[in-house]
């Protein structure tokens, strides 16, 4: 029954065991229903249909709290991110089941990534709502974000929307086009490619440099939306423990999407017998396909258009 041992009468008895705890049917208790305000009918279909009242929610929902408990601004800021930021919303609310939130310009919510911010579903009803099903996390949500927008958090200078920017100059290629199995097959995650003109290489997005591989050749981002990011440059360049290779930023450092992290000498690293090509890829995104206008020459820090199937 969906991480639920089982409930033990569904129409009579006074208790159930959810997740191993005996939980009351007691009158005016939050945490479930009470045989004097539901019949027995309703109980029928509330458990047939495995609708989630208060006191059923998944294990999921139950993993949501807890992250909420640990960290009670992270996942809600992410979710903010995600909104546009601050300065896109009109209001904050929310109902038993989600986060329903006004914007004022919806084309900058990525309506496509609601997973990487662990809602189960996005619903977009009218031009400017946008309604983030979390269960029961949803209250402490939306009350953390108008705190945090009170409190002036999440404004554009703290926590913007992740766009997606070329890394360098060069062709934009399909992963399926790298020649190495670990990323043409999609191992490590989906993403592209750039076949480089020169060695300037950027950050692909407003984030943080989460690690420096310690030869130099690749980078661990965590972009504003909380998607995770590996910059790999050159194949099999771990073999030249760093030469060729001038890193710009520091793990910890907060970059913006253009902002210079590297230097790449293409002369050297194709001396040494490596190809230069350099691939992003993204790790946090499930099975979700990542499609790219490839084929073209891009710039870097031009925008590039991204979506996520």
């Amino acid at each position: 029954m969906n991480g639920y041992a089982g409930i033990t009468n569904w129409i009579g008895r006074r208790y159930a065991f959810a997740n191993g705890r005996r939980t009351s049917f007691a009158p005016n208790r939050r945490s479930s229903w009470s045989s004097k305000t539901v019949s027995p009918i309703q109980q029928t279909y509330i458990l047939k249909r495995n609708i989630k009242t208060i006191g059923r929610e998944d294990e999921s929902d139950i993993a949501l709290e807890a992250e909420l408990e640990n960290n009670a601004e992270e996942l809600p800021g992410r979710v903010l991110a995600y909104l546009g930021g601050a300065a896109n919303i009109k209001s904050i609310t929310n109902c038993i089941t989600r986060v329903r939130a006004k914007v004022c310009d919806r084309s900058v919510v990525d309506l496509d990534s609601y997973k990487e911010i662990g809602a189960k579903a996005v619903v977009t009803p009218g031009s400017d709502n946008v309604q983030l099903v979390y269960g029961s996390a949803s209250e402490k949500i939306a009350n953390t974000i108008k705190h945090m927008i009170a409190g002036g958090m999440g404004t554009a200078a703290s926590v913007k929307p992740a766009g997606y920017q070329a890394f360098a100059e060069g062709r934009l290629i399909a992963i399926n086009e790298v020649t190495d199995e670990v990323f043409s097959q999609k191992t490590m995650g989906d993403g592209y490619a750039i076949i480089p003109k020169n060695g300037r290489v950027v950050s692909p997005v407003d984030g943080k440099i989460d690690s420096i591989f310690p030869t130099k050749h690749a980078f661990g981002i965590v972009a504003s939306d909380g998607k995770e990011i590996i910059l790999h440059m050159g194949l099999d360049t771990v073999e030249l423990d760093g030469d060729g290779f001038e890193i710009k930023v520091s793990a910890g450092d907060t970059v913006s999407a253009g902002q210079e992290i590297a230097v790449m000498d293409l002369e050297r690293i194709q001396e040494l017998g490596k190809d230069t090509v350099i691939i992003q890829v993204f790790t946090n995104i499930d099975d979700r396909i990542v499609k790219a206008e490839t084929g073209q020459m891009v710039k870097a820090g031009e925008k590039i258009a991204v979506t996520m199937e």
